[in-house]
């Protein structure tokens, strides 16, 4: 009889169930690669503002280059051009103006010359060479210019391909401490998004996260969503949500963070220090995690 019973009464709990089903914790345990404890941990980013002018852009960099010596462990929102120019210089490519002096004079485009004439309308040419060879001492005197010896211009000299490259390598011998200081820095580094940005692995900025970040290379996407605050994960890639407004998401177990935006005009305005390092979230790895049992009603 208490068999029967016994019996009875778990037919009687089964049944308060449509059934049990065995399923892993939708919040997955992950690892970081830098040892990140779980907790709770906020992230600031500074945005900061490029000027538009060459010899203000020129200024800036200097400035910006011995301001990340300093301060290493900062996170930086870059404009996108700023974000094309640092990748242009890591490249041993030119910034801003420079790109169209770069360039062989016979590859420059009906718009980029246009911009050369408008850049150096001061100047004279030789006039029997033809427009190649016009534009080649264009670029030339640009060159010179932006490192202020435009003295040297010879008004009557037909420059070459050759010519160019020798005052571009002085260019470069010049950069290269910004070259080496954005290399270093690049890890804390976030570049506003731009389509050609697809295959960088740096962390992108993007005013709303869309459909097609699946074809986007970085594993950090920090975005401002006014319906969502904290982080999800999606393709693969932490999704930083700014602010405080809107539902709360998380999406490691046990990880809680927290994002916000500083915009910037003057890099004196940064308070040193705050938070954790976006680059301490770039390497994970997931854990082996217990099944549990869970009743469906």
């Amino acid at each position: 009889m208490k068999k029967l019973l016994l019996l009875i009464g778990i037919t009687v709990m089964i049944g308060g169930c449509n059934d049990i089903v065995l399923r892993k914790d939708l919040q997955p345990r992950v690892a970081f690669e830098n040892n990140l404890k779980e907790g709770n941990y906020k992230l600031v980013f500074y945005k900061l503002e490029y000027p538009e002018k060459q010899d203000e852009k020129m200024e800036f960099l200097e400035k910006f280059k011995v301001f990340l010596a300093n301060n290493p462990h900062l996170n930086i929102i870059v404009p996108e051009e700023l974000g094309k120019d640092i990748i242009s210089i890591i490249n041993n490519g030119g910034y801003g103006e420079e790109k169209i002096a770069l360039k062989p004079a016979v590859d420059l485009t009906k718009e980029e010359e246009i911009q050369l004439k408008e850049l150096v309308n001061n100047i004279e040419v030789p006039q029997g060479g033809g427009e190649i060879q016009k534009n080649i001492n264009r670029q030339y005197y640009l060159l010179l210019a932006l490192q202020e010896r435009a003295e040297e211009y010879d008004p009557d000299f037909y420059y070459t391909e050759l010519d160019k490259e020798k005052v571009i390598g002085d260019t470069l011998v010049i950069r290269e401490e910004l070259k080496n200081q954005f290399q270093k820095s690049l890890k804390n580094i976030v570049f506003t998004y731009d389509k050609n940005f697809d295959n960088l692995k740096n962390p992108l900025y993007l005013e709303n996260v869309n459909e097609h970040i699946e074809d986007i290379n970085s594993s950090i996407i920090l975005t401002n969503n006014s319906e969502k605050n904290g982080y999800s994960l999606t393709n693969n890639k932490i999704i930083l949500y700014v602010g405080n407004k809107g539902s709360k998401v998380e999406g490691f177990r046990n990880f809680v963070f927290s994002s916000e935006i500083k915009e910037i005009k003057n890099l004196k305005e940064i308070i040193l220090n705050e938070g954790i390092e976006v680059s301490d979230l770039n390497i994970w790895k997931s854990l082996d995690q217990p099944l549990k049992l869970e009743a469906k009603n």
